[in-house]
């Protein structure tokens, strides 16, 4: 039963964020202290300063969003003509792939676009069937996703499309045969990818036949389904490479100690599995609850992440704290309607078992930024994916 939850739950994740904020948990006060403030009058975004590049928050209903970081200042994305545009990132932080549909023969139109200036950098790509999170490789030849060809779940593989022509180049990973429902899966800088199977970190390459194993993260929770010793909740995981290439970010779900609920935090390792060590934790160790971390982004610089608490399907609401750095303007939400138990959240990548408060909002690790009207500010919360860009 704790496997099939887990399956329900992570299935929703790519289309379903969720985020807090807060200290402790295990974490050193040290290592979750924001930078000092840049001094430059910029609106503090980020407790009493700011973060460098754009935060895009993916709509449920409308364009995405994206939030100036540095200015607190928002823009909606440009959609394409055909409508049922999704945002994705790309190993380079100054692109985004932008997917619609209304492509030929039902297939799907992928077009990456640069985050400066949001224009279409290349002609568009047709994608077939059903792809889970594509993403761009450095060089911006290629486009990595798990592709499902028909109805068959089982046969989402990992997926290697040409973005010249659109036709696959290469397909297959030990992941074949497993039930992947998220993107455990990522470029480096050097025009590799690496992905999860289970506790192991395999790398490899768009011309290579296989794949070299460089990492067993042994130090992970156990996470077997009913005691077969098959770690199956990494297939789950939407895995990020930090821009540098340097380290990955990750989520994995194992049942809670002394508990019958299974919950999901953000984990953090070199790509050669040296650091390993866990970013976030429960909140509530006594809650019935199952707190999910996920969707994990990194900054531009490679020092910080940003991820979300997933908390959907329940009722209770975060407290939002007035925002002090608008006197007298009451704190508010960014977000579509039901996403307010859905704060993001940002935390140093050295940070260790940050316990993020829910249902009360810490303000400390949220994400403020100017209200639509220009005065006033409001906290970030999202529906959706979120991805952290130049």
């Amino acid at each position: 039963m704790r496997a099939l939850r887990y399956i329900t739950a992570l299935g929703l994740l790519p289309m379903l964020i969720a985020a807090g904020c807060g200290g402790g948990g295990g974490g050193s006060s040290d290592s979750t202290t924001p930078p000092p403030s840049s001094g430059s009058g910029e609106l503090p975004t980020y407790g009493t300063t700011n973060l460098p590049g754009h935060l895009v928050v993916q709509s449920a209903t409308g364009p995405a969003t994206s939030f100036d970081l540095r200015t607190g200042q928002r823009a909606s994305l440009p959609t394409s003509a055909t409508g049922g545009n999704t945002w994705y990132g790309s190993t380079n932080p100054g692109l985004m792939l932008r997917v619609s549909n209304g492509g030929p023969n039902g297939t799907q139109i992928a077009e990456r676009v640069r985050t400066t200036d949001w224009t279409v950098v290349d002609p568009a790509n047709n994608l077939p069937g059903s792809f889970t999170r594509p993403k761009v490789s450095p060089d911006g030849k290629y486009i990595l996703t798990f592709w499902q060809p028909g109805s068959d779940p089982a046969q989402q593989r990992l997926t290697i499309f040409s973005t010249e022509s659109g036709q696959r180049v290469k397909q297959g990973s030990q992941l074949d045969g497993e039930l992947v429902t998220s993107s455990p899966a990522g470029w480096l800088p050097n025009g590799h990818y690496v992905y999860l199977a289970g506790r192991r970190l395999y790398e490899s390459s768009p011309e290579a036949n296989g794949s070299t194993l460089v990492a067993t993260l042994s130090a992970l929770p156990d996470n077997s389904a009913s005691g077969n010793n098959i770690d199956v909740k990494s297939n789950g995981s939407q895995l990020s490479v930090s821009p540098d290439g340097q380290k990955i970010a990750f989520s994995w779900t194992a049942p809670r100690p002394g508990s019958n609920s299974d919950d999901s935090n953000i984990w953090i390792a070199q790509v050669d599995g040296t650091g390993l060590h866990q970013l976030t934790s429960p909140p509530d160790s006594t809650s019935p609850l199952n707190f999910v971390y996920g969707n994990a982004t990194w900054s531009p610089d490679s020092q910080w992440v940003a991820a979300a608490l997933y908390m959907n399907g329940v009722s209770i609401a975060p407290i939002f704290p007035p925002d002090q750095s608008f006197p007298g303007v009451p704190g508010g939400i960014v977000g579509a309607t039901g996403c307010a138990v859905n704060p993001v959240f940002v935390l140093p990548a050295s940070a260790e078992k940050v316990a993020i408060s829910w249902p009360t909002y810490d303000a400390r690790y949220g994400l403020k930024v100017r209200s639509t009207s220009g005065t006033g500010g409001q906290w970030i919360s999202a529906c959706s994916t979120i991805q952290w860009v130049q």
